[in-house]
């Protein structure tokens, strides 16, 4: 196996035996990118030459003193959102080309501190707007390692490819609707987003400044549980506080989570945008396997999907649109973004009278949320906040009263969209928007691929079934993931549920790259 092919884990325990150096690492995955990068385009701009030097040195300070931390030696890729001191931050929009950041972004430095070598930063979609797609004017388009034809999910979309292609072995990215986990679901790969606030989010360029009522949250992503969970242990471990008000010390360490009695949710079908035959499978297969390891499934099906979605959408469109047509001003609209920027253009008056009109046309869910994206007024916003509190205290009662320490759940309603198929099917982002308003920790994992007859769905109805039953079709041979979700603040047992399905599946599941 060449060291490109390897974890994050072996990677790190082959360094730590002396049977590879940073050096040898980064020459192989400087390969691979010359090898496979046009075709994927996931990097915006790399630093491969100057990581060879730094890989030098850290080779020779292990050498002297050894390592700093775990993660020594260990190459990472960074979203190009996040602050990368002397690289640009741009977000896709050509007009901020040259906007460079001067410093590290506080978990950048972090890494860096432990000794990881920044290789570069990966491709966005267009002012971070696409959760299918990743395109933009500026940097171009990543495709899916696994389908020239597919996107890999957005916005942490470049980061996912570029794993999933072997060029990089693990990544930090950013999560407000589920742009970590579903890029790794559907690049075949692990993806991790944090509690909101477990890590420092300073350094990260939002495209909604000041937009407070969904927050994103910097997460990890890697080819296993284990590489996350690597990274992740080793950096919450430091003291983000120094850097950030809003991050507590480093939290005392949680016990281990055993799953023999333990009491598991799960659901297949969020109750909005029904997931597809191969999402729900998987969901049943990891069921499956947590009852054979001792736990106790229950039933938990999600309430008030429809509200939490026109919810989380009210609170991003809240100042009818402003920031987005300040953002974009005179940039010509990558494709994907292209029905968001369309939908921002519509006046607030007149978005109620569409939603009704949609709805007397049998596009109720479509309609919905059209009636919902408008401007609102400081009180308005304040009762939208009021409610999202409020669905979040009655769902955490709600595990509370069932007993259960985790959930499983579909990652996303569809396996992977074809490139310039994302119009239309927004609402479907709720299984991982979900948990954005909740604040909670959720992951994603890989567990199958789509079946021959999985791709001949029976969908019928509204637009979103379908662009649904389209997607579906398309879909045959492509990674399926699961999504588990943990309480507030117990990360740790959200890795133990996610490795103890990986261990559980083994070889059954897709492995990437290919």
């Amino acid at each position: 196996m060449r060291l490109w092919q390897r974890t994050a884990v072996d990677l790190a325990d082959m360094l730590s035996h002396g049977e590879t150096t940073t050096v040898e690492i980064v020459d192989e995955l400087t390969a691979r990118t010359a090898e496979v990068g046009d075709a994927i385009n996931g990097y915006t701009v790399h630093r491969l030459d100057e990581a060879r030097i730094d890989a030098k040195e850290l080779d020779e300070e292990r050498h002297r003193n050894g390592p700093r931390s775990p993660l020594h030696g260990l190459p990472l890729t960074v979203k190009e959102s996040i602050d990368v001191a002397g690289m640009p931050t741009t977000l896709g929009i050509r007009s901020w080309r040259h906007r460079m950041a001067e410093n590290d972004a506080p978990i950048v430095a972090m890494a860096k501190a432990a000794g990881m070598v920044v290789l570069g930063k990966s491709n966005v979609p267009q002012a971070l707007l696409s959760g299918a797609e990743c395109e933009n004017p500026l940097w171009g388009a990543t495709r899916n390692p696994w389908s020239a034809v597919h996107g890999p999910g957005g916005s942490s979309g470049g980061e996912a490819a570029l794993i999933a292609s072997g060029q990089s072995v693990v990544g930090l990215g950013t999560d407000l609707g589920g742009s970590i986990r579903s890029p790794a679901a559907y690049c075949g790969i692990v993806g991790v987003k944090p509690t909101t606030d477990r890590w420092s989010n300073l350094g990260l360029s939002p495209a909604l400044s000041g937009q407070e009522l969904v927050r994103g949250q910097i997460g990890t992503l890697g080819r296993t549980v284990a590489d996350c969970r690597l990274v992740f242990d080793v950096l919450t471990a430091m003291d983000h506080s120094v850097y950030d008000a809003n991050v507590p010390p480093p939290p005392c360490p949680e016990a281990p989570l055993s799953l023999d009695g333990v009491r598991i949710g799960w659901y297949d079908d969020d109750g909005f945008v029904r997931a597809s035959t191969a999402c729900r499978r998987a969901v049943g297969r990891v069921a499956d396997l947590l009852s054979d390891l001792g736990a106790e499934l229950v039933a938990m099906p999600p309430p008030d999907q429809e509200e939490l979605v026109q919810l989380y959408v009210a609170g991003v469109s809240s100042d009818g649109a402003d920031g987005l047509r300040k953002l974009l001003a005179g940039e010509p609209i990558a494709p994907p973004a292209r029905d968001m920027w369309r939908a921002a253009a519509v006046p607030s008056r007149l978005r109620g009278p569409a939603g009704r009109l949609l709805r007397v046309l049998g596009e109720g869910r479509t309609g919905g949320i059209v009636a919902v994206a408008c401007r609102r007024s400081v009180a308005s916003y304040w009762e939208l906040i009021t409610r999202r509190d409020e669905m979040r205290n009655r769902e955490m009662a709600s595990w509370r009263s069932a007993g259960i320490a985790a959930l499983v759940c579909p990652v996303t309603a569809t396996p992977p969209i074809p490139v310039g198929e994302s119009s239309d099917f927004t609402p479907a982002f709720g299984y991982t928007g979900r948990y954005n308003l909740m604040g909670v920790p959720a992951g994603t994992l890989p567990v199958t691929t789509v079946r021959p007859d999985e791709t001949t769905s029976e969908r019928r109805g509204d637009r979103i079934e379908r662009r649904a039953r389209s997607i579906e079709r398309q879909s045959l041979g492509l990674p399926v993931g699961v999504q588990v979700v943990a309480r507030p603040w117990r990360d740790q047992h959200l890795f133990d549920v996610m490795a103890a399905i990986e261990a559980g599946l083994g070889d059954e599941a897709p492995r990437t790259p290919r």
